[in-house]
């Protein structure tokens, strides 16, 4: 017989089914033979096992395509590995250092350099200036952080020099006591150019809610919204 279909090669009728469709002995390009029917085969460009390796294939191609490429201080290097998880890379730190990461991490920012470099002591540690800072970092980058939705959810962003503590510091200097950090534009970034260090009066003033930018944004009750509406739609509620 040996007929082709697909990646199919047809090669023998072996009987019925139990609705009457005639049963084939078929062989796929990885040489293994199976049972199937003529409608299934169609359907089917080869074995669950080698659609499985194609679908792999086509994953480590897409995910090669960072190797090279650098985020904050980590330079891809390797792919290790695909799952159902995810990818996992072997990255180097500025400092020579190596490790391997899923990709989720440094592409999101939650790994930005290696272990010894993060242990480099800046003395601030939980100062109001540090947890400020730490603070940004969770709600634009942390998916779990309860306030995500209205910063790293509608696309507010932390400038990527500014994942390193230092530069932060050295961007804004220390937090004056009874201070907060206000961005300039409520629907700006996280940078220097963006941010300043004003009273808890003023950041108040110059949220997306208040009475000054009020005008920008269609204001609804959120009660009167569905479900639908309150998950896609950017808007601000009260």
């Amino acid at each position: 017989m040996n007929d082709v279909i697909n990646n199919w090669v047809i090669l023998e009728k072996i009987g019925l089914t139990s609705n009457g469709s005639h049963l084939y002995s078929v062989k796929c390009k990885c040489e293994k033979i199976y049972k199937k029917t003529i409608s299934s085969i169609k359907i089917t460009n080869q074995c669950r096992q080698c659609d499985l390796e194609l679908r792999n294939k086509k994953k480590k191609e897409r995910h090669s395509e960072l190797i090279g490429k650098k985020f904050n201080k980590w330079t891809v290097i390797e792919l290790i590995e695909v799952t159902n998880k995810g990818a996992k890379f072997l990255v180097k730190c500025e400092c020579g250092n190596k490790s391997i990461i899923p990709q989720t991490k440094f592409l999101h920012g939650w790994s930005t350099q290696c272990l010894a470099c993060s242990k480099v002591k800046h003395g601030k540690c939980h100062t109001r200036t540090y947890n400020i800072w730490a603070g940004i970092i969770q709600r634009c980058n942390n998916i779990k952080s309860a306030a995500y939705e209205y910063y790293g959810g509608r696309g507010i962003k932390v400038t990527k020099e500014w994942f390193d503590f230092r530069n932060f510091l050295n961007d804004m200097d220390e937090c004056p006591i009874d201070f907060e950090l206000d961005r300039i534009n409520p629907d700006g970034n996280y940078e220097k150019e963006n941010c300043r260090w004003v009273s808890r009066k003023e950041n108040a003033n110059n949220r997306r809610r208040s009475l000054k930018n009020r005008d920008r944004f269609i204001i609804v009750d959120k009660n009167n919204l569905c479900v639908v509406c309150i998950k896609n739609l950017s808007i601000s509620c009260i």
